[in-house]
């Protein structure tokens, strides 16, 4: 196994330990956050210097993200500290590149996923977001910081763009099977 894979699936192994964090009001869960949100960057960075990218990294890498932010948002919706729509926002986008993969896949028998930038700036705002919440030093006990508004509303934008770019690449594709 890969360097960069025992780094992602030490992420994956981390997102229970951070989410306790969260539910229990840990102040330093920041400290839990920091590296697992690091480590996506250092994962596949290492992979392509090492030459060392594989099947089961490209899959992991973004199951490890999708993972962390879905149960990241849905226990920051417990604790007040992002609404409800914005993970109605961020799960539609990731039912939709997931059945237009698998659709993809059905179609044209091609396993191969090209991951949009308009997904990763999406996937790294949504990220950054989590760390602005954390970094206001009493967001677990007094609700959303005021700041945060902003980049929420952000975040939202950057992944509705996303949301209309897989849908018009999907299409494009999908129209050349047709």
């Amino acid at each position: 196994m890969t360097l960069a894979n025992k780094i992602t699936i030490l992420r994956i192994i981390l997102i229970p330990l951070f989410i306790i964090g969260l539910i229990q009001n840990w102040r330093w869960t920041v400290f839990i956050y920091l590296p697992i949100m690091l480590s996506d960057c250092a994962d596949g960075l290492i992979a392509r210097i090492r030459k060392e990218q594989t099947q089961l990294g490209a899959f992991l890498d973004p199951m490890a993200d999708r993972l962390l932010l879905i149960f990241t948002f849905l226990t920051m919706i417990r604790l007040g500290l992002v609404p409800r729509w914005f993970l109605v926002l961020v799960l539609s986008r990731d039912f939709l590149v997931v059945l237009g993969w698998f659709l993809f896949f059905l179609i044209t028998d091609k396993k191969d996923v090209t991951p949009r930038a308009s997904g990763k700036i999406a996937v790294v705002l949504q990220m950054f977001l989590v760390l602005f919440i954390l970094s206001y030093p009493s967001a677990l006990t007094s609700g959303r910081p005021p700041f945060v508004g902003y980049f929420l509303y952000l975040s939202s934008a950057a992944t509705a763009w996303s949301i209309l770019d897989y849908a018009f690449c999907g299409i494009k594709k999908f129209s050349k099977y047709a």
